[in-house]
């Protein structure tokens, strides 16, 4: 493997971007900072802290887990969101609140998941576009 297949875009790890095509949510885009962005890590690692240590000794419990996790997609990871819709089809507005509901909801799982693919990308999806593009234009530059 090539060491630039590894790289990431570290600017839209730590500022964000929007990012579509998700599986299983078509027509849904959400704008979201990278897994792991700076932020992302102190909050979790604050929260974890926050726990007593004899519940983290032999590891988190699944209900601290997800808590941790919706608290830190909330408060870190996602920004924006476009093609969410009510049941009458009217646009859902994004607000921190409404995804903090959305996301304590055990039948939402799909939303969590679909929001974790897209922070799981978003560093990804430029640095791709770049080297395809680096690879047009040296073609094309050799060919001059």
């Amino acid at each position: 493997m090539k060491l630039s297949a590894l790289k990431i875009d570290a600017e839209k790890l730590e500022q964000g971007a929007w990012v579509g095509d998700i599986p299983e949510l078509e027509g849904v885009r959400f704008k979201v900072r990278g897994l792991g962005n700076t932020d992302y890590k102190r909050l979790q690692n604050r929260l974890i802290m926050a726990i007593p240590r004899k519940n983290r000794r032999n590891g988190l419990s699944v209900e601290d887990q997800t808590r941790i996790e919706s608290r830190c997609v909330v408060d870190t990871i996602l920004l924006d969101w476009d093609g969410l819709e009510d049941d009458d089809g009217r646009a859902t507005p994004f607000s921190k609140e409404l995804a903090a509901d959305l996301l304590a909801d055990p039948d939402m799982a799909r939303l969590r998941e679909g929001i974790l693919y897209a922070a799981a990308i978003v560093a990804e999806q430029d640095a791709e576009d770049e080297e395809a593009v680096e690879g047009n234009s040296a073609t094309a530059s050799a060919g001059s």
